[in-house]
This record gives structure tokens, sequence and C-alpha cells, in this order.
């Protein structure tokens, strides 16, 4: 009711920024309204309190879309939905307002790899484990990855638990494809490969590789 001044708050959470927004209102002229009087419409968002330029792809001018990845993650957002009734002879322009409020909170960092997490392995070769499939939510997918990697070896069998096996690590740990001489691999030994996954705002994830070397040149086994 355009000619009864209000304004309402609601909180909106969504899970992470991937997710694209759709805001819809509805607005409603009084009975007695006149008949020239025209309804304009006024969307303004702000983010942490400063208004900000985030053009809606809506055609609905009572409605306010966003794309994925519109809104950055960590922020909260506030938009002030607007609806005018022009001024006629016999009354005054009016405009009623709703907001809403919506925190985009941050997304996880998914370390991925690809060829399996369990494996059997023959010692001579290169074993090679691939994690560029891994992502930040935070970021769309067909952005450049900002992630950095760290690759880390310790033993599983039961002898030698958790002791560190760096020693059969590249002279490079630090990028998103591992390739070890698998000759440097002892086939009583069990390998745990490890890769932390970090975005530049810290957060991380990581995923585990076991690795069984088998003498000679058999073949290679995997199994996720």
């Amino acid at each position: 009711d355009l000619h009864t001044a209000y304004r309402r708050q609601r909180q909106m959470c969504i899970r992470d920024s991937s997710e694209a927004l759709q805001l819809f209102t509805t607005t409603l002229q009084a009975s007695c309204a006149e008949r020239s009087s025209t309804i304009r419409y006024k969307w303004t968002a702000s983010r942490n309190g400063a208004v900000v330029s985030l053009p809606s792809k809506s055609s609905t001018p009572s409605r306010f879309s966003l794309l994925s990845y519109a809104l950055t993650a960590g922020n909260v957002y506030t938009f002030l939905f607007e609806a005018t009734a022009s001024a006629t002879q016999n009354t005054d322009a009016i405009t009623g307002r709703a907001s809403v409020t919506v925190q985009v909170v941050n997304g996880a960092v998914h370390a991925v790899v690809v060829g399996g997490y369990k494996r059997q392995v023959p010692t001579s070769g290169t074993l090679a484990i691939d994690a560029s499939a891994s992502y930040d939510e935070n970021v769309s997918k067909t952005t450049t990855s900002t992630l950095a990697y760290a690759w880390t070896c310790v033993f599983s069998n039961p002898a030698n638990f958790g002791s560190s096996c760096a020693s059969v690590l590249p002279a490079t740990v630090n990028q998103n494809k591992l390739n070890v001489d698998a000759s440097l691999l002892d086939s009583s030994f069990l390998y745990d490969f490890r890769v932390t996954v970090t975005a530049t705002d810290g957060r991380s994830g990581s995923a585990t590789v076991s690795v069984q070397p088998q003498l000679g040149e058999s073949t290679t086994y995997t199994s996720i």
C-alpha cells in the first residue's frame, strides 16, 4: 500500500557466491488511489554500508536478479526497493520501501585428485598425481585459478606409520601436479601423498592418495 509509508527488513543468507540471486516484490496501490497516478520502481544496492553499482539482470522492474559470482564472498549486501506513486492534482507523490540483507558466506576449497585415491603402482617409471581439478567455491571455474599447492608424504604402514617419506618427493612440491620417481618407492612400505590446496584468504582443503608399490613393472591399479 503506497499510501502507508513502511519499511521492512529481512535477513537472507546464501551458501556461497556461486548461487544466483533472485529477489521478488509485490506492490499494490490503495483502492482509493487515483488512476492517473503511476508507479516508478528503483533498486539500490550497497555492500557493507556503501552504495555499489550492481545492475539487475531482470527485465521486470519489480524484480532484481544477479548471476552467479556477481556477489563477493565475505561481504554483506543490502538491496533497497522503492516504489513511488507519482503526484496527482489531489495527492503528493509517496514512496513505499522494502529492503533485504544478503550475507554471502565463504565457500569451501576442494582438493580433487584425478585418477583415484588408492593405487598400486610399479616401482619403475613415474608416479603422476594430478590435483589440477581442485577448485574454490568462491571463484568461477572459468576464472584462472589462484590456488596454492603443497605436497607432503608420510608412511602409512604400521611399522613406521606417520613418519615422513619426504625423501621420495621431487624438488618441486608446490605445483598442482606431483611427479614421483617410482624407483625410489620401496614395495615393503605404504605411502600417503597428501596435497593441501589453499586460497589467497587462507581457506584450504586437502586430499590424500594412498600408494602401494609393486615390484617390477606390474600394472597400475587405482580405486576411488
